[in-house]
Order: structure tokens, then sequence, then C-alpha cells
């Protein structure tokens, strides 16, 4: 990202959290300058619940990757494709030396362009010795200034209220409520309610604010970019969150935020976070299924996305005697939507009955119990339920996860396994 933006080259620590710069170099055809927001996710496992709600649509994607280990390339198209929908993908092979430039094949792309055949030729370079850099920040540049969005005409009292906006809600302020931005947009007789929501959507589209459509703490909020990336991610990638496996009590968080946090767009830039301050991410995380209270222990909170360990091999005894279900995506999401579906869930568990890929729940109306489990990148979450009320409490499971589905709009099969008296095997079957 630094190179794009013509600082010179440096190595770099892996990204924790999101990176994010402003990039001013771009002219159109008028000669007006175009504001670019360059937002860097970092790849490390732990983060991608928190990416999904930052990756926009109809935006342009850069997907770094290495020449020489390119697995993950599906996954993350997957990504782009269900949460940045309409967006245009520069794939980049960045090399770093000779054997990664001369190890580098193009056969894994093109399995990948039989699944997106819209994907553009690859760029193979390398930003530390500048080789064919130039040639990729060209393209990048002419991509830009491709986007629909640059030719839509908005009214003047839009970039008005932008402008105030921007002022407003800064690394000191931190976030606003929807009431102060009412007024913004009243003062600048701005006042159909469906043109401000989309205009906050739009602007949250850019990268100016972000803006969640659900309310938090009782009141819409928008919020400054910076600020709670920081503070979201730092969270998330602490070593207090990793040391403990994602239990963490309000000790624990003022442990956490003790020290200023330095910008993750700019290292001079130090944010305080006060306990307000962190009761109001803990909230907007909790209100997302990020987390959630613990219900074994009084002032503690639980986030699934850092639970570790295997299944307890104990557990297994709830797989006898029962029914198994399955639901099969057609994207690898089952890690994500898993998370969220243990926090909503977490609350009807068995004691210490959660680990990292799974949980044990209990029906809170009868004695019924449900195993649920999925593998990373296994596009699989596996039903094992047992009991008075199987079919009950599959129905309410399975609301769940077309609940929580709903976001990604993916496509989907329910099976239930039988046992085939006549191949004598056990087959699954779509229902």
């Amino acid at each position: 990202m630094k190179k794009i933006i013509g600082l010179p080259f440096t190595k770099e620590e892996t990204t924790h959290g999101i990176n994010k710069k402003s990039w001013n170099e771009i002219k159109n055809s008028n000669n007006e300058e175009i504001k670019v927001n360059l937002w860097d996710f970092g790849g490390q496992h732990i983060q991608h619940s928190l990416h999904q709600f930052f990756l926009t649509e109809k935006v342009v994607y850069i997907l770094l990757l290495n020449p020489r280990n390119d697995t993950n390339a599906m996954y993350w198209l997957e990504q782009i494709d269900k949460l940045g929908k309409d967006s245009e993908i520069l794939i980049v092979y960045n090399w770093k030396n000779a054997k990664d430039k001369e190890s580098h094949t193009s056969k894994n792309f093109y399995e990948l362009r039989k699944t997106y055949p819209k994907l553009r030729e690859p760029f193979l370079l390398s930003c530390k010795e500048g080789e064919n850099f130039d040639s990729f920040k060209k393209e990048l540049i002419k991509t830009i200034l491709s986007q629909k969005d640059l030719l839509v005409q908005y009214p003047l009292n839009w970039f008005d209220i932008k402008k105030e906006l921007e002022k407003d809600v800064t690394v000191n302020k931190n976030y606003i409520a929807y009431n102060e931005y009412d007024t913004i947009c009243k003062n600048n007789e701005y006042t159909n309610e469906a043109n401000k929501k989309n205009l906050l959507k739009q602007l949250d589209k850019i990268g100016s604010i972000v803006f969640f459509d659900k309310p938090i703490l009782n009141d819409l909020q928008v919020l400054n970019p910076d600020w709670i990336t920081t503070g979201a991610y730092s969270i998330i990638t602490s070593e207090i969150t990793n040391d403990k496996k994602g239990h963490l009590n309000y000790k624990d968080l003022n442990a956490i935020f003790k020290e200023e946090k330095s910008l993750f767009a700019n290292k001079e830039i130090k944010l305080q976070y006060k306990e307000k301050d962190f009761q109001f991410i803990i909230a907007l995380m909790t209100e997302y299924d990020l987390c959630v209270e613990n219900p074994f222990e009084k002032n503690e909170y639980l986030i699934p996305c850092a639970f570790e360990g295997e299944k307890p091999k104990q557990f297994d005894v709830y797989k006898e005697n029962s029914k198994q279900y399955r639901f099969t995506f057609e994207s690898a999401f089952e890690m994500l939507i898993m998370y969220r579906f243990m926090a909503r869930n977490i609350s009807k568990c068995i004691k210490d009955g959660y680990w990292q890929s799974g949980i044990v729940i209990k029906d809170p109306h009868s004695e019924t119990y449900a195993l649920v489990e999925t593998n990373q990148y296994s596009k699989i979450i596996n039903f094992w339920i047992s009991g008075a009320n199987i079919r009950e409490l599959w129905e309410v499971l399975r609301s769940h996860i077309k609940d929580i589905n709903s976001k990604y709009s993916l496509k989907y099969k329910e099976q239930v396994l039988y046992f085939s008296q006549r191949d004598s095997k056990t087959v699954f079957f779509i229902l």
C-alpha cells in the first residue's frame, strides 16, 4: 500500500487489523482530484470475522498473493464475491526473491478463472525491486477512473454534509448519534429520510465514515472508521484475548486499553480508549454476534472467533442414537457462520460445551441435545441431535443458520442422514 501512494519500499510486519491511507494522486479528464481511500486488510484468520463488516460493494479490490503458495485465493475471491458484489478485482503476485519469481505459475489462476471468468490477467511484480509495478499502478488508476460512481452527479449540499460529517466524526470525537447527523442534514436542507440513509451508506462505501444500519446502545451511530477499526481489532488480536482463549472480563478489557493505541493508518497518532469507549465497541460486537455475554460467568464476554482447542472426546456421546443433519454451502463461509451461530446459542449450551469449531446445545424445554460442528474450509456444518424433541430443536437451529446466511446469500443444501438397508451404508438425502 505504501508503494501505491509513492512511499519507498520498507519491510513491514504483517497487518493486524486494517491499515487505512488516503491517496490523492489521481485526476480525471477534467483535471479534478480524485480522493481514494485504501484499506489494507490483515490476513490472519482470527481477523476475518471482523473483515466482513468492512468489505463493501462496487469498489476495487487488490488481491495480493504469494507466487509460491496461492491456495487461499479461492477463499478470498468467495469473500469478495459475496460481501463485495459488483466490484473489480486485480490479482497481484508479489515476488520477494528470485525463487518466488521462478516458481510462479499461472496454472492455479486459470482454474480460478473457470469459476470467476471476469478475472483479468494477474500481475507478477515486485514491490521491493519495483519490477512491473508501474504497469500495475497504471492499470489500477485506469480501473479507478472507470468506476461508474465517479460519473454520478450529487447535489451540492451532499458535499457540504460530507465535509461537516468528516469534520465532526474524527479520531478525537470518534462517533456521533444519528440525531446529530440528522441536525447536520436539516441545516443543509437535506431532509428526505431515505436519501439521508443512502448518503451514509455511500460515505461508508468510500471509507469516509462507518455506518451500521442497526441501533447500538439504543441509537443509530455514525463512526470514525480509524477509531472503530483500531479498537475492535485491538480486542480481537490482543495477546490477552489469545491467552484467555476468547474469555474477557472488564479487568481484561481495561488491561487491553490501558496503553494508548497507535492508529493503524498512522503510528504517530495515538488513541486513548476510555471505559465507555470499549463498552460501546463490545456492544457493537455483541449486536452483530461477534461477542456474547458468558451465561456461566458474571461480567465476562466470550469471543467465538478466539476460541481454541479440539472437541473434547467425551462429547462424542451426543452422536450416539442421534439423527444427523447437514448444511452444505457453496462457499467457504462455514467458520464465519459458525462463530455467529455459537454467539446466538451460547446461552443454551452445556457447561464448557464449546470449542474452536463447535458447540453442544441443550433444548431448554426437554432432554434434547445437539452437537454442532464444522471444519475450516469444509463448507459444511454438521448437526447431531438426540433426545425427545429432535425435529423441534432442528427447526430452531436451522432457522438460526438461515437467518445468519441471509447476510451472505449463499446457496446451500440441507441434508439428513439415513441408513440405506438396500446398500448397507449411510447416505445423505436433501431435505
